[in-house]
């Protein structure tokens, strides 16, 4: 007799939460409920948000209603309010009317409990930290209309798999699904900002199509070990972007991209070549390092600089299009670059940074017309057997040629010698084996300050 009474007072609180019109309260605020899990706040004359939503069952679905009445008078439910379930572990799956525009901030952020979300097919903002940790939760329906998703909006909800199709995203906050399961990211609108880790260790993160990003920010994709194929349009890549995503074999950057960001790319030991679109005029410190089966790269005209270690190690790496506006390349740039056969720097590259070619070889070695300065360990290693310093060649540093054990001809078109340690310039018998030509009537300077080549010649170049 006590368990019928029992499972007869359940049905009757689930019936009387599922039609949540009846037995209203009200507060001094101004707020009012039911009585039986829901409160709402008046927004205006027409509409509401819903305040507070507390299942008196455990496990339960609750439904929220298209409209409510007070007072005589009819409000549409437009928001679920900030707070509006935090930390609510009896909520097991949530109902939301078709009316529904706004998600607030942290409004179901912790419930453990719930298990699914029915339908956010009209929602337009969700707040930040809005279903956080809701590590119960499997499905969402889709995000279709959604313009604006705060961060950390579903961060650590480890089984949900899919959000849908982003077409009217805006803009996505940081770390909005990080540490989630989802499978595809597919976003068909022209989004402003994608916040910082914003996917960062979506471990089943497989393909990832955006349209376009003005703003792609750091570590977005970073970690995400089963991404294999990116496709779209990043005005810029930011720090770390893709960095340590073990799988990607597949990038496809459509013409917008502009800035390739520090570690936007490093270690994606699975990228075996890379087509850059037109339009894109730097490449961030480190942006490709350790890609170690990067065996090609075509590199647009518009890229006017590559930062500090941006292909440091890329072992595979045989073949580079040299771009015509290229103009810095920094320290340890290609570094170890073992497979890349050949070098031919364009006009404007005036520098060449430290250790910005060591140990790259068997390759030859075309310098730039203006090039005035190259720094210490450049080309230390490199196995070639000729090299031209042009006339605007000023400043060779330190070993920058040291370890070229096949270099057997060297020629300086500059007759005043360039400054130089020449001890430490190359290997130390360099004098027994390599002529050094240099233009007429410069003999007799070069021999006072490169004093160890045995054999110098006069030429006119």
């Amino acid at each position: 007799m006590i368990m019928k009474h029992n499972i007869l007072k359940i049905f009757i609180l689930l019936t009387a939460v599922m039609n949540s019109n009846c037995m209203k309260i009200w507060g001094a605020d101004g707020s009012f409920g039911n009585g039986l899990g829901l409160e709402y706040n008046i927004l205006s004359d027409n509409t509401v948000e819903v305040s507070s939503i507390n299942p008196v069952v455990s496990g339960i679905a609750m439904t929220i209603p298209e409209t409510v009445t007070y007072n005589e008078r009819e409000y549409t439910v437009v928001a679920i309010g900030r707070n509006a379930c935090y930390c609510n572990d009896r909520l097991g799956g949530i109902r939301l009317p078709s009316s529904i525009l706004t998600i607030g901030d942290y409004a179901f952020y912790g419930c453990n409990s719930l298990e699914n979300v029915e339908t956010l097919q009209n929602v337009e903002s969700i707040g930040r930290g809005a279903f956080y940790g809701c590590n119960s939760l499997e499905s969402i329906g889709t995000l279709q209309n959604v313009k604006s998703i705060g961060g950390e909006a579903f961060y650590g909800c480890n089984l949900l798999t899919d959000i849908g199709t982003l077409n009217k995203v805006k803009t996505i906050g940081e770390y909005a699904f990080a540490n989630t399961s989802l499978t595809d990211v597919n976003i068909q609108s022209d989004v402003e900002l994608i916040g910082g880790g914003a996917f960062s260790e979506c471990n089943f993160l497989s393909k990832v199509y955006i349209k376009r990003v003005k703003q792609l920010d750091s570590v977005v994709f970073s970690g995400c070990s089963s991404l294999e194929a990116v496709e779209g349009s990043f005005g810029s890549i930011g720090n770390g972007a893709f960095s340590k995503c073990s799988l990607l074999s597949q990038l496809i950057l459509s013409d917008g991209s502009e800035a390739i960001g520090e570690n936007a790319f490093s270690y994606c030991v699975s990228l075996s070549q890379i087509d850059l679109p037109s339009g894109v005029k730097s490449i961030g410190e480190n942006a490709f390092s350790y890609c170690v089966s990067l065996s090609q790269i075509d590199l647009p005209s518009s890229v006017k600089s590559i930062g500090e270690n941006a292909f440091k190690n890329c072992i595979s790496l045989a073949k580079i299009n040299w771009p015509d506006n290229l103009e810095t390349i920094g320290d340890y740039a290609f570094y170890n670059c073992v497979s890349l056969l050949e070098i031919n720097l364009p006009n404007r590259v005036k520098d060449v940074g430290d250790y910005a070619f060591y140990g790259c070889g068997p390759l030859s070695i075309v310098l730039s017309e203006n090039i005035e300065t190259i720094g210490d360990y450049a080309f230390y290693g490199c196995q070639i057997s000729e090299i031209t310093f042009p006339k605007s060649i000023s400043d060779i540093g330190q070993h920058a040629f040291d370890n070229c054990f096949e270099l057997r001809t060297i020629n300086i078109k500059n007759p005043t010698p360039p400054t130089t340690n020449c001890q430490n310039l190359f290997v130390p018998y360099i004098g027994e084996i390599v002529v050094l030509n240099v233009p007429a009537g410069a003999a007799e300077l070069y021999k006072r300050y490169w004093s160890n080549f045995e054999t110098i010649n006069e030429v006119n170049f």
